[in-house]
């Protein structure tokens, strides 16, 4: 399970691809690593549509993994992540994913969108980027106007967000009420839908959002 994670981190560019295999061969034992290789070649043949639905089957193994074993895994993973200096929101999500259910968070439910306005204003401008959209102002406005919340202000660059910026603005937004998390949800399917189309890799990134926020949509919404 955590070979298949590992793959499903591992960039296509041939450069970083390699930095990132350097890394892990330096960090893993010998067998550890060999198990990555036929995971990299299936998904190479998986379609995107599936990597969700993967990463949820390897869940309950990794879950089983001891505290010790699962700290060295976090650190491998942020590892891969950094490893061409740029975090994707999908990359993230992804980490967030597996960290977020190993170690079972049980979140509030205490803020209304409003209180959280510059974090949906992260999470918005991150989404058009992750998209790119060739009207992101438009995008970004499409989604404000599913939204009765006021201040929100679109990142002019994908560049102002650092991980911990990420990390806290998904973390105060799963301590959203619940039922408000569903309007959040239906604010990021206008973003994904802007431009009329929604490709699997933009519907996947959906799913993942909303396991995040404790939200989870089937494939049937997206």
């Amino acid at each position: 399970a955590r070979a298949v994670v590992y793959a499903l981190l591992i960039n296509c560019k041939t450069e970083v691809r390699e930095t990132q295999l350097n890394v892990l061969q330096s960090k893993l034992e010998t067998s550890a690593f060999a198990a990555l290789k036929p995971c990299l070649e299936f998904i190479g043949t998986l379609p995107r549509s599936l990597h969700f639905t993967l990463i949820q089957l390897c869940l309950p193994a990794i879950k089983q993994l001891s505290q010790t074993q699962f700290a060295a895994f976090k650190s491998h993973l942020m590892l891969l992540l950094e490893a061409d200096n740029q975090i994707t929101l999908p990359e993230y999500c992804l980490y967030k994913i597996v960290v977020q259910n190993y170690q079972a968070v049980e979140f509030q439910s205490k803020y209304t969108l409003q209180e959280r306005h510059q974090d949906i204003s992260v999470l918005f401008s991150l989404v058009v980027y992750a998209g790119n959209s060739p009207s992101p102002g438009g995008a970004f406005k499409a989604a404000i106007n599913t939204l009765e919340v006021k201040d929100l202000s679109f990142k002019l660059s994908d560049e102002n967000f650092g991980l911990q910026s990420v990390e806290d603005a998904l973390s105060n937004l799963c301590e959203v009420k619940l039922p408000l998390k569903q309007n959040l949800l239906s604010a990021v399917a206008a973003i994904i839908g802007h431009d009329g189309e929604v490709d699997s890799e933009a519907a996947e990134l959906f799913r993942a959002i909303g396991d995040i926020l404790d939200c989870p949509v089937p494939p049937i919404l997206v």
